[in-house]
């Protein structure tokens, strides 16, 4: 309990390794070329996470959930707190692969055995949103300046994602990379429900989390 971000970020590596080999599971050009595309990607949104982890720690002196959250309030408008927010939301985001940081899961899908498709779509990003919700709801609650960049930047992304997603799945011809960015635009309004900062908006969420991994 007392390291609780940092075990986030740990489960979030285990789970992160276990993925790039599914991908590259065939061990042909085109499995390893999407896996390194996979692993680049998601290897620099954990250079962000552990950044963002680093700056809180350093500015609060803990890592739990409930402590941090404590700190902050207490702390008001401090600029190391926001970046913290800043970083960890960003790392988040791309692990749940919400624009622009959405290109690396259509390339893992068009290349991934189906069955591996099935838990990056049903699992794997959708958990992204889980921990980004975690911390925009409870450990950022008392941070003015963090709910505001919730409630504008994420909203704005959110129906970006979306629209984009939505676009994009509509040209595709490849039927892995069609599902990818179908899943992409359901991220998108899933990350809407975060933004809306509301009890409502954070159990479509949950609803919706279920729903669309079933």
């Amino acid at each position: 309990r007392a390291l609780a971000l940092f075990n986030l970020f740990g489960w979030f590596e285990v789970m992160s390794v276990a993925a790039f080999a599914l991908t590259a599971y065939r061990l042909e050009r085109p499995s390893l070329v999407g896996a390194l595309n996979f692993t680049v990607t998601n290897s620099l949104a954990s250079f962000m996470m552990l950044g963002g982890i680093g700056l809180i720690y350093a500015r609060v002196g803990a890592l739990d959930f409930g402590a941090m959250s404590d700190a902050i309030a207490r702390r008001g408008a401090d600029p190391v707190v926001i970046g913290a927010f800043c970083l960890l939301a960003a790392a988040l985001m791309v692990k749940a692969a919400i624009v622009p940081f959405h290109f690396w899961l259509s390339d893992a899908h068009a290349v991934a055995p189906s069955p591996v498709c099935v838990i990056f779509s049903g699992a794997m990003v959708s958990v992204g949103l889980f921990a980004l919700a975690k911390l925009a709801f409870w450990v950022f609650a008392g941070s003015t300046e963090a709910q505001t960049l919730v409630r504008g930047c994420f909203m704005a992304l959110g129906g970006a994602t979306a629209v984009i997603g939505a676009l994009m799945a509509w040209s595709q011809r490849h039927l892995k990379r069609m599902l990818a960015f179908s899943t992409i635009a359901h991220l998108g309004i899933m990350l809407t429900g975060v933004a809306a900062m509301s009890r409502t908006g954070l159990a479509g969420l949950l609803v919706y989390i279920v729903g669309h991994g079933l």
